[in-house]
């Protein structure tokens, strides 16, 4: 989503507060048709993440969004090479 990496679980949204804290570096590995889901609760704010890798079916005002907040945004194809 536009605030970050959202989930609904209570118990999900802990362990990954909890994990987030002991890394250097966030990479999130998500389809690009989970940016227009949206969750009760923010996990993991998008200052946090480093990197996004993500499909080519990410539109090009969220690719903006994600690199105005700082993220990278990488695209995987269907032949697995990242972009």
């Amino acid at each position: 989503g536009h605030e970050g990496v959202l989930e609904s679980h209570p118990l999900l949204v802990r362990s990954i507060v909890d994990l987030s804290l002991c890394a250097d570096q966030i990479v999130v590995l998500a389809d690009s048709r989970k940016l227009s889901i949206h969750a009760r609760s923010v996990a993991l704010p998008l200052s946090r993440i480093g990197t996004l890798v993500t499909d080519d079916g990410l539109s090009d005002a969220d690719a903006r969004m994600l690199e105005d907040a700082g993220v990278t945004v990488r695209i995987a194809s269907h032949s697995g090479a990242v972009q």
